[in-house]
């Protein structure tokens, strides 16, 4: 006989879950302490936002299910944001969130959390009763796993507190998605190979799921394509030669023309949304575009593709290698192709230095910053004007070098993120990417990273304004009164937290850091970096805002 709170502590940590994000109240409390107790290492954030957004985080790294605890009530209510964003994203998490007990229809704490839920894209669970406890536990987690959704387990206080005679259930791994395509399919796949001269394999998201860097670089061998990523995937094919990096909005001028030469785009795992496409302009409208993903709701779903195939990226890779010729049928691996590439990446592309005497270049500090920094990185990215600078020349070592919570386009996620990724891997070094308003809105959780004194560089791309609508309404002839601010001393709130903080104006300022930037004592440590209003995106951010 125990508490329900213990057995659920129990059979959390049976099911392997060792690390926890969270804030706690009283409705969660028991279950919190009943965690550390057992061995979890809790992550206490100051903001139920800032949890989730750690737990999304750490789960897209890993590859586990996050775990995100919060108080019944206003607890709830304060992840729905970042819980959208994870719904889209199809991130697996598991979000413990209390209620109020049974019958408690007046207390002010009383919400529909499964209505909630539902309406944020996840998926409602619940600890019906002390006898179940286990059992209830365990479905919503193997949802979470094998349906890659947001799974909100729903713990009445009375059952919580109640005592039961539930067992704990042993974990099973016994689930495997090694989906192939018939034959048939194989077959006109290889037809389409068989008539290219420039085939290229765009990898998304579902490539780095199923581990298919290896197959999918033989494949790209076999028949002579070029290699590229969504956003989301970036880092897979990091140092294969032949990658031309993200596409979509990302690419260099360089990638683009590649991308515009294709005669066959093979997608592993991409929803090739309008983002990745360019809004249909990336790729010729005659190329063929075959789509290969487990999920068949993705199939066809934002573009309509020449075929569409269910399977998973690495085992389909792999069964197209045995179909092939013994030769490259494609005509692209070239040294002229090869030198192209290395020529026309982004550090490679030529800009004018645009720095002032109070105020530098984002370009310039973000190329600093990739000369500066070790290879052995994490780069975590928010949303804003700035977003695009630290992709094109920051490098990131592989597919677990790169965090992109942008299914929803919020701003704010970027500093939580880090603290997740931070989480997941303290041996590398995480580079949170964000601009002034995105640290604002997430201001408390610069103390949590602080506190727990993470190896986190937070560069703030700081321009004083919400700079994507300046740029984006200025132009129009609108006035920009409303999304511009007074300068604020961010390096000033870090340093009063304990943090190394360095305000960035100059090349002199940055220069002056290469010895800080090196000694790994001195992280966390936060860049207040004052970019240059006047620089605006290029191409990427008139796409971004196009069917906005």
């Amino acid at each position: 006989m125990a508490k329900v709170y213990e057995l659920l502590s129990r059979q959390l940590i049976g099911l392997g879950s060792d690390t926890i994000f969270g804030l706690v109240g009283s409705g969660n409390f028991f279950l919190a302490e009943s965690l550390v107790t057992h061995g979890a290492k809790f992550v206490a954030a100051r903001h139920e936002a800032g949890a989730l957004a750690m737990a999304d985080a750490w789960a897209r790294l890993t590859q586990k299910v996050g775990i995100c605890t919060v108080h019944m009530g206003p607890g709830f209510t304060n992840i729905i944001t970042p819980l959208v964003e994870a719904a889209k994203a199809r991130t697996p998490l598991l979000v413990l969130t209390a209620d109020v007990s049974t019958g408690a229809v007046t207390s002010t704490f009383a919400i529909d959390i499964d209505a909630l839920a539902t309406a944020s894209g996840a998926i409602p669970e619940r600890l019906w009763k002390n006898s179940t406890a286990t059992q209830d536990l365990v479905r919503a987690y193997r949802r979470a796993r094998y349906e890659r959704r947001p799974v909100v387990f729903v713990m009445p206080q009375d059952i919580q507190a109640a005592e039961s005679t539930a067992a704990v259930i042993a974990p099973e791994d016994n689930a495997y998605f090694s989906v192939i395509p018939d034959r048939s399919i194989l077959e006109k796949i290889v037809s389409l190979v068989r008539d290219s001269r420039h085939p290229l394999i765009l990898a998304g998201r579902g490539s780095v799921l199923a581990g298919a860097r290896a197959g999918l670089e033989k494949l790209a061998e076999a028949i002579g394509a070029l290699l590229a990523t969504t956003a989301n995937a970036h880092g897979l094919f990091a140092g294969n030669p032949w990658s031309i990096g993200i596409a979509g909005g990302f690419s260099s001028p360089g990638a683009v023309e590649l991308f515009r030469q294709a005669d066959l785009i093979l997608a592993f795992g991409a929803s090739l949304t309008v983002w990745t496409r360019r809004h249909g302009r990336l790729f010729p409208e005659s190329c063929p575009i075959v789509q290969i993903d487990l999920d068949p709701a993705a199939l066809h779903r934002q573009y309509p593709v020449t075929l569409a195939c269910v399977g998973d990226a690495r085992a389909t890779a792999e069964a197209l290698l045995e179909l092939l010729p013994d030769k490259p049928v494609g005509q692209w691996r070239t040294p002229s192709t090869l030198q192209f590439i290395q020529e026309h990446s982004w550090i490679n592309t030529p800009f004018e230095d645009a720095s002032t005497e109070n105020t530098i270049d984002p370009r310039t500090l973000s190329l600093f910053l990739e000369q500066n920094l070790p290879p052995d990185r994490i780069l975590v990215l928010d949303s804003g004007h700035f977003m695009a600078y630290p992709v094109m020349y920051l490098s990131v070592p592989d597919e677990k070098g790169f965090v992109f919570t942008q299914a929803l386009q919020s701003i704010g996620f970027g500093l939580p993120n880090a603290i997740g990724a931070a989480i997941a891997y303290p041996d590398r070094l995480t580079i949170a990417a964000t601009g002034d308003g995105g640290l604002l809105l997430s201001l408390s959780e610069l103390e949590t990273v602080a506190r727990y004194r993470l190896p986190i560089l937070i560069v703030v791309y700081n321009d004083a304004a919400y700079g994507a609508e300046v740029h984006h309404f200025a132009p129009m002839g609108w006035p920009t009164s409303t999304v511009q601010f007074p300068d604020t001393n961010i390096a000033e709130l870090a340093r009063a937290l304990g943090m190394h903080a360095f305000t960035v104006r100059t090349q002199r300022d940055l220069e002056s850091l290469r010895e800080a930037l090196s000694d790994r004592s001195c992280y966390p440590m936060l860049l207040d970096a004052k970019v240059n209003p006047a620089v605006r995106g290029g191409e990427w951010f008139d796409l971004a805002f196009e069917g906005h």
